[in-house]
């Protein structure tokens, strides 16, 4: 009976496994940065005009943090480039809505000259809307009716709104050189935002805004 050898197992061949290799690092994109900041910079001059000249308002709307609001504003307002986006600006809302200077100071003397009694008649009823002057209407900020009592004897009550003479008055101080600034340019800037927040106040910059943003995020 022959012999019947047991088969030797051969040793496994080690297999190798190539290391992974790292993914190389992502690199910002900087033409986004680059428009990113293009469009806070659209931003900052809407908000810069819609606000009145406030510098921290404009950079917070632009979407500058609490913290860095007031840095940014400042810097942003003493720039060179923004001053020249912010008049550019200036000049194609007042020729759209055809502004001149003339506008603006009747604007501000409504305000200023606003008088009280000339809303209501001699036996202290209020006047109807279309009863008032002309200077007396413009200087009105908003007209709001309510209705009070049961339906069986509603009590109407009207509730009429001025600007803020105050306001008006920094204004014109403002187009007059009666503030002293550091700065005669972001001076010169203010006043002219101002002056367009005086007069276009009724205007709706949101749809301004919404459009700057939009093509920030393209």
């Amino acid at each position: 009976m022959a012999e019947v050898k047991p088969k030797t197992k051969r040793p496994a061949k080690a297999v190798s496994v190539p290391a992974k290799k790292k993914a190389p690092a992502k690199r910002g994109n900087a033409g986004n940065s680059k428009k990113a900041a293009e469009g806070k910079k659209a931003l900052f001059v809407e908000a810069y005009l819609s606000n009145g000249g406030n510098a921290t308002e404009a950079a917070l709307a632009a979407g500058y943090s609490q913290g860095g609001a007031s840095k940014a504003g400042y810097r942003l307002s003493n720039n060179v480039q923004i001053m020249s986006m912010i008049g550019q600006r200036q000049g194609e809302v007042l020729k759209k809505y055809q502004l001149n200077t003339e506008d603006v100071f009747r604007s501000i003397s409504q305000e200023l000259h606003f008088n009280p009694k000339k809303l209501y008649n001699e036996d202290g009823s209020l006047k109807a809307i279309t009863d008032l002057d002309d200077d007396t209407a413009m200087a009105l900020s908003g007209i709001e009716f309510e209705q009070h009592g049961s339906p069986e004897a509603p009590v109407f009550v009207r509730k009429v709104k001025w600007g803020a003479r105050s306001s008006a008055r920094d204004h014109l101080m403002k187009h007059l050189g009666m503030f002293k600034e550091a700065d005669p340019a972001a001076t010169a800037a203010a006043a002219a935002a101002g002056a367009v927040a005086a007069v276009a106040k009724a205007l709706d910059f949101e749809a301004i805004r919404a459009r700057a943003r939009k093509a920030a995020s393209e």
